[in-house]
């Protein structure tokens, strides 16, 4: 699926009236479904991204250097 993306560069640019009549016309439910779908697909991305459970890294060995 695609993004959308409006950009303004001030407040006053954003046209508020229509914002409000487009969140008005729709059903509570089927914002809340959408809510929901993109918080699980948001959830499954970071899980996936994250590193599998195992065995932890092997810390690297530094080597001191003798004074003469």
């Amino acid at each position: 699926m695609g993004e959308g993306r409006v950009r303004f560069k001030s407040l006053k640019d954003v046209p508020l009236e229509m914002i409000e009549q487009f969140v008005a016309s729709l059903p509570v439910d089927v914002y809340t479904r959408r809510i929901e779908e993109v918080f699980a697909e948001n959830a499954r991305v970071r899980a996936a991204k994250r590193k599998p459970e195992g065995k932890p890294a092997k810390a690297k060995t530094v080597k001191k250097k003798v004074a003469n």
